[in-house]
C-alpha cells in the first residue's frame, strides 16, 4: 500500500482505538454514534496515512496488524497529550459567548430554565434536543463544548472526557386512567421490572436516553427486555397513551407537568428505584466543566 498525503486529525485517533477495542466495525458506529460507512472511511483514511494496514478480518472480528499493535499504545499516548494540551490552554474564566452549549430538551426546559433562558442570548451556540444523537455527535467533533445529557449516554462519549453528576430523580411511568391493567400496577406503589414486561410500552426509538436508561437497567441486571413499541420523536406519543392502552416512561419532573395537563385522561405512578435517571455535565475540559456547574447552581 503506497503512502499518499492525506488529511489528519485527532477523531481518527479515536476511531482506531474504538474499532481496536471492539474488534468489531459495526460495534464501534454503535458506541461512537456513527454510521458503518463512516467508520470504515476513517479507518481506511488512518491507513492511507501511514501507508500501512492496520486492521485485518479474522474470526474474531478485526485484529490488529503488527502496525496496529505499534499504533495503538502511541494513540493512547498521544490521545492523552493532546488533551492535556488542550484542558492547559484553555484553562481560562469561562467566557460564556465563546461557549457552544447542548443539552437534552428536558434537562434545559425542567431542570435549569434560567441557565437556559440566559444560554440563549450570550452564548455562541444552544443546541436542545429529545435525540441523543444530535448531541454525541457534534461533542464527539468538537462543535460543542459542554453538553447536559443523561450519564447513561456517557458510553458513546469518545477521547478523555470530564464528567460531572448533576441529579437524580425517578421515573414514571404514564398511563391512560382508563388503562385497567396499568391502574391494577398502579395500585401497588411502584412498577417493577415484571410489570415493565406485562404492559404494553410506547418510547421514542432507542437512542432516546430514556429507552437507553430503560435497557441498560435490564441489561445490567441480566433480565428479559419489555417489549417496547418505538415511534418518532413527537407529541402525539401522549395523545396515543391517553386513547389506548399503551404506557409510556418519563421523567417523574416532566410526567407530573404532562399528566397535570390532562389530569381526566393520563395518570402516572413513581417506578422502582432501579429505574432512576441519573444527569451529568459533560465536557472535554475539566476546568470549563467545573464553571459552567457552578453557573447552574
Amino acid at each position: 500500500m503506497q503512502k499518499q498525503v492525506q488529511s489528519f486529525n485527532v477523531e481518527l485517533l479515536y476511531v482506531f482505538l474504538a474499532v481496536a477495542d471492539a474488534k468489531s466495525v459495526n460495534k464501534a458506529s454503535q458506541d461512537l454514534l456513527q454510521t458503518q460507512p463512516s467508520i470504515s472511511k476513517k479507518v481506511r483514511q488512518l491507513e492511507r496515512y501511514f501507508g500501512t494496514e492496520l486492521f485485518i478480518r479474522s474470526p474474531r472480528g478485526m485484529e490488529l496488524t503488527p502496525a496496529g499493535r505499534r499504533l495503538y499504545p502511541a494513540a493512547r499516548t498521544q490521545l492523552a497529550s493532546f488533551n492535556k494540551l488542550r484542558e492547559r490552554i484553555s484553562r481560562k474564566p469561562v467566557n460564556l459567548g465563546e461557549l457552544n452549549l447542548g443539552a437534552i430538551d428536558s434537562i434545559a426546559t425542567y431542570a435549569y430554565p434560567a441557565f437556559f433562558a440566559r444560554a440563549f442570548s450570550v452564548c455562541k451556540s444552544v443546541s436542545i434536543s429529545n435525540k441523543a444523537s444530535d448531541l454525541i455527535g457534534p461533542f464527539n467533533a468538537g462543535k460543542l463544548d459542554i453538553v447536559l445529557m443523561d450519564s447513561v449516554l456517557s458510553k458513546h462519549l469518545i477521547g478523555q472526557v470530564s464528567q460531572i453528576p448533576l441529579f437524580e430523580e425517578p421515573y414514571s411511568l404514564v398511563y391512560a386512567a382508563c388503562n385497567q391493567a396499568a391502574g391494577e400496577v398502579a395500585a401497588c406503589g411502584q412498577v417493577t421490572a415484571t410489570d415493565l414486561r406485562r404492559l404494553k410500552l410506547l418510547m421514542y426509538p432507542e437512542f432516546c436516553p430514556i429507552h437507553q436508561s430503560i435497557i441498560h437497567v435490564f441489561d445490567q441486571f441480566g433480565e428479559k427486555r419489555p417489549c417496547i413499541t418505538q415511534t418518532d420523536y413527537s407529541e402525539s406519543t401522549l395523545v396515543t397513551v391517553a386513547n389506548s392502552n399503551y404506557t409510556t416512561i418519563l421523567p417523574e419532573s416532566l410526567a407530573r407537568v404532562k399528566v397535570s395537563q390532562e389530569s381526566s385522561s393520563l395518570a402516572q405512578v413513581r417506578m422502582e428505584s432501579r429505574f432512576t435517571r441519573r444527569v451529568s455535565l459533560f465536557s472535554h475540559n475539566p476546568a470549563i466543566a467545573a464553571q459552567i456547574k457552578d453557573l447552574l447552581q
